[in-house]
């Protein structure tokens, strides 16, 4: 096969891939969001929520949801298109993208204006130096949402620890119904 044919075949797989995407998610391989939220939302929370909500109210503008699957953690609680029915049970119109892998992860960072992060204490800042860090992205991109009062004390994994306690009085300050009744169904 010479180069002309070999160009001609890899920029039909390509359209294929795109077309592919396309259809299952209705937006473009390359499009990018301008601002982004990453996390892995494994559960998505109401914590999740107050740093989306207060990041869209600082930028004034949409912000997308970047669905990551963790390189760092094994056996999540839902699938990745789960957690984007979780994230629309709260922001119905949700702007969500897929980060399967570090290549994927990387070319949504790399392309976004700003990328979205919550804090919650100094294992948060140390967290989110170590990513930006580990994929090579300015920090100047963080848009840092400091998260105080109630929402600082809960994480998915603590909101996943009370639902199997039976804790769901508790739960519900940290969770939705919808995603308290998804958690009940796996846990």
């Amino acid at each position: 096969m010479n180069t002309h044919e070999h160009l001609k075949k890899k920029k039909h797989l390509v359209k294929i891939k795109s077309v592919q995407h396309l259809a299952k998610t209705g937006k473009s391989i390359f499009e990018k969001p301008k601002y982004a939220f990453f996390g892995s939302f494994d559960p998505f929370t109401k914590g999740h929520f107050k740093v989306y909500t207060q990041a869209v109210n600082d930028l004034q503008e949409e912000v997308a949801f970047v669905i990551v699957k963790s390189l760092f953690k094994n056996n999540p609680t839902f699938s990745l298109e789960d957690r984007e029915a979780i994230i629309k049970s709260y922001v119905t119109k949700a702007n969500v993208y897929y980060a399967r892998d570090y290549y994927e992860i990387k070319k949504l960072k790399v392309r976004s204006v700003k990328i979205i992060k919550g804090r919650r204490d100094p294992e948060d800042e140390a967290h989110t130096n170590f990513v930006f860090d580990f994929y090579g992205i300015p920090k100047q991109k963080l848009h840092q949402v400091n998260v105080g009062g109630t929402y600082r004390n809960i994480s998915s994994r603590t909101l996943k620890e009370l639902i199997k306690k039976g804790e769901l009085e508790t739960a519900a300050a940290f969770a939705n119904d919808f995603t308290i009744q998804r958690l009940k169904s796996v846990l």
